[in-house]
């Protein structure tokens, strides 16, 4: 069946349409975590996994780089809901980048994973963060840098953030920089209080409640 349109113009528009709503329909989740306070192990651990178990049924897709202490998880979800529909088939919905490993060079290191995160993210149009620290070399906990710039890569290609704030680290920080100028980054109005319940203190399922809210009226906002 065609697509009958008045004229060449409107192609443009809904050509736009199609792109958002398919866009929105994949979700790239950033995180990493050495540790997971304020959240026991058990819990972050949980959270993950019923997270992206719940992206998946809700229809979304899961973009994500399989980052330290998150990425495992994040598997496991996405394994869990497929077993539960009766498949273990990965369509284009199932995106897992693995970042490259075992580069000596520091320079050559930092530029190849820049490409992967920038070719990553750009098939998404959300983006979660989740917690977001690390080792340094000495073993102290420190905030992920490689979050923050996967923040600001997501930004430069008009990505909508989603940091969770209430996970703590450097997720605590970006979720905090969103709300201070709010409506820079979420510009049609009702997104407001679902985004500020995302830094309040919650179980695992309360936590996956509220992100999948904001997720789904994203998506509903975006086939307008």
């Amino acid at each position: 069946m065609g697509l009958l349109v008045d004229d060449y113009a409107h192609y443009t528009v809904i050509l736009r349409r199609i792109t958002a709503r398919y866009g929105m329909a994949r979700v790239f989740i950033s995180g990493s975590a050495a540790e997971y306070a304020p959240w026991s192990e058990r819990e972050a651990q949980q959270f993950i996994q019923e997270l992206s178990r719940a992206i998946i049924q809700e229809g979304f897709g899961i973009v994500s780089g399989f980052g330290e202490g998150v990425g495992t998880y994040v598997v496991n979800g996405i394994l869990e809901q497929l077993d539960r529909e009766g498949t273990q088939l990965f369509d284009d919905r199932i995106v897992l980048r693995p970042f490259p490993l075992g580069i000596s060079n520091a320079a050559q290191r930092e530029r190849r994973w820049t490409a992967y995160r920038t070719d990553m993210m750009g098939r998404a149009r959300v983006a979660i963060f989740l917690f977001g620290n690390k080792k340094d070399a000495s073993g102290r906990i420190v905030a992920a840098d490689g979050v923050e710039e996967e923040f600001k890569i997501a930004l430069e290609k008009g990505i909508t953030p989603i940091p969770v704030g209430c996970t703590g680290s450097m997720t605590t920080t970006l979720h905090k920089k969103v709300l201070d100028d709010f409506s820079c980054y979420f510009p049609t109005p009702g997104y407001k209080q679902l985004f500020e319940d995302l830094g309040r203190m919650a179980t695992p399922r309360q936590a996956v409640t509220r992100v999948v809210k904001l997720l789904k009226k994203l998506r509903e906002n975006a086939q307008h």
